[in-house]
């Protein structure tokens, strides 16, 4: 079975019975491969972006926007290795976007773990106690308390390099070797197909 066809079925199961239609606790969506174009109409652009997930194909991708909100995205029949198509995640992107609980601004727990109470606090208020807790931990600890746990995310300079690379150094970190997933592939990966892909 797949896992779409899994979700959908779970979803009118649930239905059915009576439950919220949510899996999960998350809202069903249905992700659409064939977005209407809106191409001759009013009031539309493109934007021609690359696809920042965690994966080396860098899907180039565009986004039709009207009146200032993406209405379809899809693949770029332009990219020499991808030719047109994008993975299911990249189909997402509007649902993401657009998605009620997607977090746009930073929030601070007032009640205890697990509680679910938060309230909505300043850039400024954020980075403050995050670096006045950071610096609390390396003065009481020394700054090999602190451990990163980051690998590629978006793959980008920022993330991958900058945020992981000299902010650690900087604080004295204990620092991994990149991540827990890569020496686990390299061992794994030649036992199923025989040679490593990579």
């Amino acid at each position: 079975m797949q896992r779409r066809s899994f979700l959908k079925g779970a979803g009118a199961a649930l239905a059915t019975a009576g439950a919220s239609p949510s899996l999960f606790g998350m809202e069903q969506f249905e992700v659409d491969f064939k977005p209407k174009s809106y191409k001759n109409e009013q009031g539309v652009e493109y934007h021609y972006l690359t696809c920042p997930r965690n994966c080396r194909d860098a899907c180039s991708m565009i986004a039709e926007i009207k009146d200032g909100k993406m209405v379809s995205i899809k693949g770029d029949p332009k990219h020499p290795l991808t030719q047109g198509t994008v993975c299911v995640k990249g189909h997402t992107y509007a649902m993401h976007l657009y998605n009620a609980d997607r977090i746009m601004y930073p929030m601070k727990r007032v009640g205890k773990k697990c509680e679910g109470k938060w309230e909505r606090i300043s850039w400024d208020q954020a980075l403050k106690e995050i670096a006045a807790k950071l610096t609390e931990i390396k003065a009481k600890y020394g700054g090999e308390a602190l451990t990163e746990f980051v690998y590629s995310g978006n793959e980008g300079h920022i993330s991958k390099t900058i945020s992981s690379g000299n902010f650690f150094e900087k604080y004295g970190a204990t620092r991994l070797v990149r991540n827990p997933c890569d020496w686990p592939r390299y061992a794994g990966t030649p036992s199923v197909i025989g040679t490593d892909f990579s």
